[in-house]
């Protein structure tokens, strides 16, 4: 059996501990982590951003050595010495560079979360919910100069979305899901398995655009209540866009697209059932959302 040589580009320790857990399960030894240090390559980090290196490096293995690149670019450099065979990346907030790419023996593979080719991008169930999807799951795929195209190894699903969908509960299922689909990706690396070449795909799923934190009350129940949604996801529940309630600004927190107790409002071509909002906070809605395209530093 392939013994594989592995370097982690992750960020947090549970991923990292996962992929490691389940690498060395099957054979293989992970020598190394790589972990952005800012949201950006070559930018200053931020608090937010330092926060998960300093929690990788609390839970790094003695024998593990940990990488902080200050840009995509240097991570090849760093990654040489150790004469790797495969890079295994998962939640990676840096655009890899073929050179890193093929600074492994057999190149490196990915860890997405959603069935590829649907929701390519850094937000795919962001954009599953807000698509209405009622499912999701994990892809595992060799990894090319783009943004998750490469060839398909292994998929999972049976991640359901549910109504009130919670970040923690749906990263938590997707993470149980990840072992068997990381595990079957690996072997097939080891057997030189090309994978399978995604079917092609007309869009690319970036960060929200800014728009995206107002309520436009002319669009449809079901864009509007996905748009609530979203924010409940990326929120835990503590922050919705900005609707015009009787002339008021508010912060949206829940709705529903059938009739209930709460406000009813026109929307679209029928309405909508506020379920709870709140006033709006000027500070707190001017504050950046790591995930809406305008406010990324």
């Amino acid at each position: 059996m392939t013994n594989l040589r592995i370097a982690i580009l992750s960020e947090g320790s549970a991923p990292f501990s996962l992929i490691h857990s389940v690498c060395a399960q099957a054979g293989h030894t992970p020598l190394v982590y790589v972990c952005t240090r800012s949201n950006k390559p070559s930018s200053n980090p931020t608090l937010t951003s330092a926060l998960p290196v300093i929690e990788t490096m609390s839970g790094v293995p003695r024998d593990v050595d940990i990488i902080l690149p200050a840009s995509g670019s240097k991570i090849s450099a760093a990654l040489v010495g150790y004469e790797l065979d495969l890079l295994v990346c998962c939640y990676f907030r840096w655009k890899l560079p073929l050179g890193a790419i093929n600074s492994a023996s057999m190149g490196a593979i990915n860890i997405h979360a959603s069935i590829l080719p649907k929701y390519r991008g850094p937000l795919p169930v962001h954009w599953a919910i807000r698509s209405g999807d009622r499912s999701t799951g994990v892809t595992v795929h060799r990894m090319d100069e783009e943004f998750d195209t490469g060839p398909i190894l292994s998929q999972v699903g049976g991640v359901d979305i549910d109504e009130d969908p919670f970040a923690e509960r749906i990263f938590a299922e997707i993470s149980r899901r990840v072992p068997s689909a990381l595990t079957v990706a690996l072997d097939k690396i080891c057997a030189d398995d090309p994978g399978d070449a995604q079917p092609p795909w007309d869009r690319y799923y970036g960060w929200m655009e800014p728009e995206f934190q107002v309520i436009d009350w002319s669009q449809e129940p079901f864009d509007v209540h996905n748009q609530v949604r979203t924010f409940r996801f990326a929120t835990s529940g503590n922050r919705g866009p900005v609707g015009i309630v009787d002339n008021v600004p508010r912060e949206i927190l829940r709705t529903s697209l059938s009739p209930t107790e709460g406000v009813q409002v026109p929307c679209g071509s029928s309405s909508l059932w506020i379920v709870e909002s709140a006033s709006v906070d000027v500070r707190l809605v001017r504050d950046s959302f790591p995930w809406i395209s305008a406010n990324r530093s």
